[in-house]
């Protein structure tokens, strides 16, 4: 006989305590929890979307009259789950609500009170939609949450970052310096690049609006096929622009290069299109939490247990 597990849970329709039966193997294997759940029961039929732990804990509960919509918001929450590293992160910075969480989860830990409390004065938050957007940040390894003991209040915590930055293209740098055709382009190219890098250190250092917009930029560039194809092509050697609409929108070549990710070459008889700058993502712990959360505790806008969770967290991560 399978083994079974009984999970107590709220029905709003209902309005009362429910009994769910479950497998008792349903938690395992997950690729990141926690993890969604749809029960149909009641008469009329409705259904209850559980969002469950590996122990199998009721992280939280909604209610849906309509069976069909509970059953799409778990396939949306399937195919979260099943995003690739490059894809969650994506996901983070391309998205307002999400972008919101994770910037203020950078400025120290926040119970879950707090955190609704900032993301109810963002336009289209519901509350009811928390947990699908904690999705890529869980998938990309960048939070863990628990509950303070003896309450009923999560705390957040952010335990991992990364950074997307511009470095020079070494392959194209090598290519117009080996290339007889190109040789003569290669002096000034190298120049170009260089006093651009040096002017947008200190942009992003300076301006957070130019840093984000870099970002968003970036994480397209890795994470998105209609750009990976195009630096994939380019970086083998320059091109057409011909030779690039063969397999590129204009639309994508126009904006990678008003925002001099490429470059044109003034060859002859037509002008090629090389790699200006690359990309490279970078993981890192955020061990600048460090003071954060020391100066928090001093001030008591945190307690200490928090500040030891998220000490621990940091102290025990780990970056692939």
């Amino acid at each position: 006989m399978t083994k079974t597990k009984s999970i107590s849970a709220f029905c709003n329709i209902c309005d009362k305590q429910v009994e769910v039966i479950v497998p008792a193997d349903l938690a395992e294997d997950r690729e990141s929890y926690p993890f969604g759940y749809v029960d149909v029961h009641g008469d009329p039929q409705h259904a209850l979307m559980l969002f469950l732990d590996y122990h199998l804990n009721v992280r939280d509960a909604r209610s849906y009259s309509d069976v069909k919509i509970a059953r799409e918001k778990n396939r949306e929450i399937q195919v979260l789950n099943r995003m690739t590293e490059l894809e969650a992160l994506n996901a983070i910075y391309n998205d307002p609500l999400r972008y919101e969480i994770y910037k203020n989860l950078r400025n120290g830990p926040l119970k879950d009170d707090e955190l609704f409390k900032i993301m109810s004065e963002m336009q289209d938050f519901s509350q009811a939609e928390f947990n699908l957007l904690l999705i890529p940040l869980i998938r990309a390894g960048l939070i863990q949450f628990n509950f303070l003991k003896n309450t009923f209040h999560e705390v957040y915590y952010l335990v991992g970052d990364f950074i997307v930055f511009r470095i020079p293209s070494k392959l194209t740098d090598k290519y117009l310096s080996t290339n007889e055709k190109f040789l003569q382009y290669h002096s000034e190219y190298k120049k170009s690049v260089k006093q651009f890098l040096t002017i947008y250190k200190t942009r992003v250092t300076d301006d957070p609006g130019f840093l984000l917009r870099e970002m968003q930029m970036g994480m397209s560039i890795l994470s998105d096929f209609k750009y990976q194809k195009l630096f994939y092509e380019l970086r083998k050697k320059p091109l057409t622009m011909e030779q690039i609409l063969e397999f590129a929108e204009e639309e994508i070549v126009n904006k990678l290069l008003s925002n001099r990710y490429l470059r044109k070459i003034e060859t002859k008889p037509e002008p090629h299109y090389v790699i200006f700058t690359d990309v490279k993502l970078k993981r890192f712990i955020p061990k600048y939490l460090v003071n954060i959360v020391m100066d928090k505790m001093e001030r008591k806008q945190i307690n200490q247990e928090i500040a030891i969770t998220q000490l621990d967290h940091l102290y025990n991560a780990s970056i692939d």
